[in-house]
């Protein structure tokens, strides 16, 4: 079981930077799952792009690097590539299958410190 006083102490702005960064990441990967999936049935950028009213350019910046992401972005590329979304919250001490101790942390760097598994 996981507990934030068993989590390594990082700063109240580095953990708001971690959260953000690391859902960020999780739709990235997402989206970018559906896209290679679209790109394998004949898909576009451009078919994406006319989709919602964007420039096929906006369209292969924004696939290639999630950036500054918001959750517009992230709907819009749903959207674009008839995808479907579902959000999962769960608190830290409730264990998930497969997920080792710490989970949140590790890889994480914060003022030059890695927390390894």
């Amino acid at each position: 079981m996981t507990s934030r006083s068993n989590a390594p102490s990082l700063a109240d702005r580095d953990l708001v930077d971690y959260g953000v960064a690391r859902l960020r990441d999780q739709a990235f990967d997402a989206i970018g799952a559906l896209w290679r999936r679209r790109q394998s049935e004949g898909w576009t950028q451009k078919r994406v792009a006319d989709a919602i009213g964007r420039d096929p350019a906006w369209v292969s910046r924004t696939l290639r690097a999630p950036g500054n992401w918001t959750l517009r972005t992230i709907g819009e590329l749903i959207q674009a590539l008839d995808g479907e979304s579902e959000i999962t919250i769960t608190p830290l001490e409730a264990p998930l299958e497969g997920r080792p101790k710490d989970h949140a942390h590790i890889g994480y760097v914060s003022t030059g410190t890695t927390i390894e598994q």
